[in-house]
């Protein structure tokens, strides 16, 4: 059974977060209007009131449908009267805006303007809406993507991005229902997206077949216990993979890494694809949006493995690996 949401169960769930809090009189939320994202605003203002922070309440405008500066005009209505908030609408105005991958594309704006604003006002936290049934469908996405573990651990509860903004998902654990409950135990409206009905996205179709997969055993909740469990086991083999990792390396540099091959070559499969994954994503930093395919990852693993001291070299994740020193060391450089 879900636990009731409310102001003390919320209280205690925000007294894990305090080191991230503590040192910032601002806080920010996005809030598109919905009943998650609506809820977790009007928890926070009270809670804000009771600590003595402001909450910057941040809607994006994506211009994508007619109604949405309306839209954003009732939530700042709503919000009008509560303690200790501020309203701020933030636009996306990009004139060419994508005919395919729209959800994609809005989300990359809509997390792009947010940073953006809490960069320019030195806010370190932005709270997101994110719940139990989102992490879910993430979860049955990446599953059906063929996502490897790390993929399939799904959302974290909090994540630090590039640009040093926390982005912490307190409802994470509770379902969309119950945050419903609490709107109406608060006499409060809010808006519903017709594009959350829309079969044409994926994660809609997931949503609609979440009745169904519970059914057979494969409810949010059971997701949502398997995923602590994966993120358990994702933990375990990081530890062992920088130690691995610590343990081979020669030579390193911005450029470029230098590992002992044979140590590479006894450490087990998983551990060696990290390792690879790891070191590619270090040297390309901010630049690469995304970790490299693990496909072709494996694909370029296999071949190293297959081939040992006569592999010829290969480039994935614009990254260039070859062996050097008499095959003696593996060296993964930027192309």
């Amino acid at each position: 059974m879900d636990t009731p949401l409310n102001s003390c169960e919320f209280n205690t769930i925000m007294a894990r977060h305090h080191t991230l809090l503590d040192s910032n009189d601002n806080i920010a939320v996005a809030v598109s209007g919905g009943g998650d994202s609506l809820a977790l605003a009007h928890l926070l203002a009270h809670w804000c009131q009771g600590v003595n922070k402001t909450l910057h309440i941040l809607t994006v405008d994506h211009k994508l449908r007619s109604e949405s500066s309306a839209e954003a005009e009732k939530v700042k209505s709503w919000v009008s009267t509560w303690p200790n908030v501020v309203h701020h609408t933030l636009k996306w105005n990009d004139a060419n805006k994508p005919q395919t991958r729209i959800q994609e594309s809005a989300r990359n704006a809509r997390y792009d303007l947010l940073e953006s604003y809490c960069q320019a006002h030195n806010i370190t936290a932005l709270f997101l809406g994110h719940h139990l049934n989102d992490q879910f469908e993430t979860f049955i996405i990446r599953l059906t993507s063929g996502s490897g573990l790390t993929g399939l651990c799904a959302m974290d509860e909090i994540t630090t991005s590039p640009t040093g903004i926390n982005k912490i998902r307190p409802l994470l654990h509770h379902s969309h229902d119950t945050i419903l409950d609490y709107l109406r135990e608060n006499d409060m409206a809010w808006i519903e997206d017709p594009s959350n009905k829309n079969d044409k996205f994926k994660r809609v179709r997931v949503r609609k077949a979440e009745p169904f997969l519970s059914d057979e055993g494969l409810s949010p909740r059971r997701v949502d216990t398997l995923i602590t469990r994966l993120n358990r086991a994702n933990t375990a083999l990081e530890h062992y993979t920088h130690q691995a990792l610590s343990d081979m390396l020669i030579t390193q540099n911005e450029q470029s890494y230098s590992l002992s091959f044979s140590s590479f070559l006894s450490c087990p499969e998983e551990i060696r694809l990290r390792i690879l994954k790891t070191i590619m994503q270090d040297l390309q930093g901010n630049h690469m949006p995304y970790p490299p395919n693990s496909e072709k990852l494996e694909n370029l693993h296999d071949k190293i493995i297959s081939e040992k001291e006569g592999y010829k070299g290969a480039t994935l994740y614009k990254c260039h690996l070859s062996l050097k020193e008499k095959k003696k060391i593996l060296c993964i450089s930027v192309e």
